[in-house]
């Protein structure tokens, strides 16, 4: 049995939970699986992890094979833009325009969201945009929580971002196959100057049509000036 202990930084920024709990007293037996998720509080984003594990990915997993210090890092952070899907599409503060969105796409209740009752969505080639005015910012981090389900080979869905009202996109998240899970995770992506105008946009979408299993669900929106 191993001890694995836990931290964040700084102290007061948020906290960590782990699933599954201890499993040997207060300590785990070798070779668990453990998953470690970072919570901020409020005015405040996930950073990154550091100790026994490392990188930017939240929720993330260890298995335990010996004693672990695990620290996630927060960031100060003021919430700019967001967005949680509670009063469906016509919700969301700080944005500069409405959802923009078409094909099978919907705010549900089903689907277990990630926090209240509502998340967004989309099937097949179902796509929702919204653009921000980022312009008076000088740096900021977009977020966003998601998950898939019933994915099959051929079946992708993707997260595009534009800093001129979509007229070019670049591509900062995709979702295939492998990405397949029943648990929502958090997705960080630091917002270089590039895309601090008055023309961002970020777009969810999906290329497959007349499927009728694939499910790509988006809660919890936001970005935070750093």
């Amino acid at each position: 049995c191993y001890t694995v202990t836990t931290a964040v930084s700084p102290t007061g920024s948020g906290t960590i939970t782990a699933s599954p709990g201890p499993n040997c007293g207060s300590q785990y037996t070798h070779g668990t699986s453990v998953t470690f998720t970072a919570n901020p509080a409020a005015n405040h984003s996930f950073s990154n992890w550091s100790g026994s594990i490392s990188g930017t990915n939240n929720p993330t997993a260890l298995t335990i094979v010996s004693p672990a210090n695990i620290t996630a890092n927060f960031n100060t952070s003021t919430i700019i833009v967001s967005e949680n899907f509670e009063n469906e599409w016509a919700g969301g503060t700080g944005w500069s325009s409405s959802w923009s969105h078409a094909n099978e796409s919907a705010v549900v209740t089903s689907g277990t969201p990630h926090g209240g009752s509502y998340h967004m969505e989309l099937r097949d080639d179902g796509t929702a945009e919204r653009g921000a005015n980022l312009s008076n910012l000088s740096s900021a981090t977009l977020s966003f929580f998601w998950k898939a389900t019933a994915l099959s080979n051929d079946d992708a869905f993707y997260v595009q971002i534009s800093a001129n009202n979509g007229s070019t996109w670049a591509t900062v998240h995709t979702v295939i196959l492998g990405n397949s899970g029943t648990e929502y995770a958090q997705f960080t992506f630091p917002l270089t100057s590039t895309y601090l105008t008055s023309g961002f946009k970020i777009k969810f979408y999906g290329i497959k049509k007349n499927e009728t299993s694939d499910y790509f669900y988006v809660d919890d929106i936001t970005i935070t000036s750093n």
